[in-house]
C-alpha cells in the first residue's frame, strides 16, 4: 500500500558509465565496452570472480601477501598460523627444497 502523505519520488532511469579500455589479459583484443568484454569472456570460456571461487572466501591468510596490498588485512581466523606467527617474529620463510 502507498502512503499518499509521502512525497512524489519519480522513478528516473538508472545510467552506468561505461568501462575504460584496455587490453584483454587473455589475446591481447581491446576492450572498449561492456559488450566487448562480455563477448570477450565469453569467447575466451571466462567468467567474473566470485569470492566464493576462493578456498579462503576471498580472506587474506598470509600476512606477508597481504602486507604487499594496500589496507589489506589477514581475516582473524588464519591470524594465529604458523607462517603468520614466524613472519611477525622476523623468521625467515623456509626455502622449498630444489628437485633433480
Amino acid at each position: 500500500m502507498v502512503d499518499p502523505s509521502a512525497p512524489y519520488v519519480p522513478a528516473l532511469p538508472q545510467i552506468m558509465r561505461d568501462i575504460p579500455e584496455y587490453r584483454s589479459p587473455i589475446d591481447g583484443s581491446l576492450i572498449s565496452s561492456r559488450s566487448t568484454r562480455r563477448y570477450d569472456m565469453e569467447k575466451n570460456n571466462c567468467r567474473d570472480w566470485e569470492p566464493s571461487d576462493s578456498p579462503t572466501g576471498g580472506k587474506f591468510r598470509n600476512e606477508r601477501f597481504a602486507k604487499k596490498i594496500p589496507g589489506a588485512v589477514v581475516a582473524e581466523e588464519f591470524r594465529d598460523l604458523e607462517m603468520n606467527q614466524r613472519f611477525r617474529a622476523g623468521v625467515p620463510e623456509p626455502k622449498a627444497e630444489a628437485s633433480q
